[in-house]
């Protein structure tokens, strides 16, 4: 897992969407200058060769309400919905577009808890 972390490129994380080349500023249409697909299909990798044994907590901001989402890495959530609530936790304003979790039954969308709670010490205590 080190070596992974200790390897990783940017082309593994994130690419410029499809329509960049012909207008630099499509990523403002897709909600996000980059299009962060990459960092899914690597997260999901990882996720489904490995179990979360050790306590993690995931924290997002719901765009729609402003309510700050703590998820529990360990708990019930398949693999493509903790790679969400990952991705969701990532979603810089902006560079990244918002992680909608209806797909999932969840009402919400997703963006970098950092928003409003900088350090959550909470969700870790």
């Amino acid at each position: 897992m080190v070596d992974m972390w200790w390897n990783l490129e940017n082309k593994s994380v994130w690419k410029l969407w499809p329509g960049h080349k012909l207008n630099p500023a499509h990523g403002l249409w897709e909600q996000g200058f980059l299009d962060n697909e990459p960092l899914r299909e690597l997260l999901t990798g990882v996720l489904k060769e490995r179990e979360v044994v050790k306590e993690a907590i995931v924290s997002a901001v719901d765009v729609n309400t402003g309510d700050y989402i703590a998820f529990d890495m360990k708990g019930d959530a398949t693999v493509d919905q903790k790679v969400s609530q990952v991705l969701g936790s990532a979603a810089m304003p902006f560079v990244f577009p918002p992680e909608d979790m209806q797909k999932y039954g969840l009402p919400y969308h997703l963006m970098d808890g950092g928003t409003v709670w900088n350090n959550n010490m909470e969700s870790a205590i």
